[in-house]
């Protein structure tokens, strides 16, 4: 509804697009669930607020407000973007044991595996696999790196058959007689040495994503409550991986470092900076699902349990 109040404006279309990337950004930061403040009033006082942020710079030149976007960025987070702010701190403080009691609580509510997908899309899927498709499952491993929870990925090798150089989730085909729990934990055994495993219990299973060579992937979340010393836990065979590394959890839910890109029969799908190279397609897909529906629900009750109790 707000990109399409912004399309509406008679503004060029460059002047548009990056009102839009403001929308946008306000739309994922911003505090929601206000009191005395619907989603209606909500959507509205974002538009009102980027419409007049950027009212006065329609004239000028497109770099010069491409800068001017950067500085109003900054201002829209410190003026409207303080859950980004409370997330990290949140997120920082807490033991690992207790986003992992807070992941699996929000897993249970759910009372089935989390969805990633539409409805539509999930049925197509499971016509799919239905129909014989090949079955993966893939590990999204957090752990506590540093005292802060982190998520932990590799880049694969370039002598590898499909996927080469790009980061990815340890996982694999699920094989005869296997569920999807038990391929995503023997895949990362294999991909990243038998100690990584050790100390991770899985708090979710998410339903089904296809992957682009058509195979139904089955993501699995696991935590690890005890720290994880990547030089010292992790042994990867080099044939397959190229490097294994781990971003703050904080870091992935920052809107500033992730983007939306639009692919070609794909649509637009989301991309994370800040590691050794860009987390793109599937594993991008997955992140991004685990993070919204799992991670960050999970933000306010750390928040509250972080809170100061009063004396009564």
């Amino acid at each position: 509804a707000e990109r399409a109040a912004a399309a509406a404006l008679p503004l060029s279309p460059w002047y548009n697009s990056i009102t839009c990337r403001l929308l946008s950004y306000l739309s994922a930061t911003a505090p929601r669930g206000r009191a005395g403040c619907c989603r209606r009033e909500r959507c509205a006082e974002r538009v009102s607020w980027v419409q007049t942020l950027c009212g006065p710079h329609r004239s000028t030149p497109r770099l010069t407000v491409i800068k001017k976007m950067r500085r109003s960025t900054a201002a829209a987070r410190t003026v409207l973007c303080g859950t980004v702010i409370r997330c990290a701190r949140a997120l920082s403080a807490a033991p690992m044991d207790t986003i992992q009691r807070c992941m699996l609580r929000r897993a249970e509510q759910r009372g089935g595996p989390v969805p990633l997908v539409t409805r539509k899309v999930q049925e197509s899927i499971e016509r799919r696999r239905s129909n014989g498709a090949r079955t993966a499952a893939v590990l999204v491993p957090i752990a506590s790196v540093n005292d802060e929870p982190h998520v932990v990925f590799s880049v694969r090798s370039d002598k590898v058959s499909t996927h080469k150089s790009q980061v990815s989730f340890p996982g694999g085909h699920i094989e005869l007689n296997e569920t999807a729990e038990q391929a995503a934990l023997r895949e990362a055994r294999e991909e990243f040495g038998p100690d990584f495993e050790s100390g991770f219990s899985v708090v979710a299973e998410c339903r089904e994503v296809l992957a682009v060579t058509g195979t139904v992937v089955t993501p699995v979340v696991a935590c690890r409550s005890r720290p994880l010393d990547l030089g010292r836990d992790v042994v990867y065979e080099e044939d397959e991986v190229a490097e294994v590394f781990s971003l703050p959890v904080a870091h992935l839910l920052d809107p500033v470092n992730r983007e939306e890109r639009m692919y070609e029969n794909r649509g637009r799908l989301p991309v994370f900076h800040g590691g050794p190279a860009e987390i793109w397609g599937l594993t991008a897909y997955v992140l991004d699902g685990v993070l919204e529906k799992l991670v960050r629900p999970c933000v306010g009750g750390l928040e509250a349990s972080e809170a100061p109790r009063g004396s009564g």
